[in-house]
């Protein structure tokens, strides 16, 4: 059996120096490569992580900033809030004095306009009166002229 595995070890033999002589710059190339690959991507990740620190310490900066501030910003908030309060008080009493004038100013129109109305029908009504009693006094008068004529006329004649 030395013969047989002899001649089967030749061939492996053959065969792996066959293989490493054709692939061997492939093999070194893809390594290579590989290893340029992944010290890249650890340049990439160690810079993210640093970015990614700087970040985290903006954060942290602004963080305490802002609850260092925190008290400061609240009473500003309420200052402001107490302003526009104010201001909206202020707005809604110049409108309620507007309206206050211009109901009061409609409010006489109307008055001015029911007295005219009144006016005129207490001068139509006693514009109808006058004519009725002129009428009545006219008719009186003649027929007590009448009467008086009749009568005059009468002692006349006799």
């Amino acid at each position: 059996p030395f013969e047989k595995i002899g001649i089967q070890a030749l061939n492996l033999g053959i065969l792996l120096a066959a293989l490493i002589y054709f692939v061997r710059t492939s093999i070194i190339d893809f390594f290579s490569q590989r290893q340029g690959a992944f010290n890249e991507q650890s340049k990439k990740t160690e810079r993210a992580l640093k970015q990614a620190e700087l970040e985290l310490k903006d954060i942290k900066e602004k963080l305490a900033q802002l609850e260092s501030t925190e008290s400061a910003s609240i009473s500003r908030a309420n200052v402001e809030a107490q302003n526009t309060k104010e201001k909206i008080l202020l707005e809604a009493a110049a409108q309620a004095e507007k309206m206050k004038a211009d109901v009061a100013l409609v409010i006489h129109a109307e008055v001015y306009k029911a007295k005219n109305l009144i006016r005129n029908e207490i001068i139509e009504k006693s514009i109808s009166t006058a004519r009725e009693n002129i009428r009545s006094s006219s008719q009186t008068i003649t027929q007590k002229s009448e009467k008086g004529f009749v009568s005059d006329l009468g002692q006349v004649k006799a």
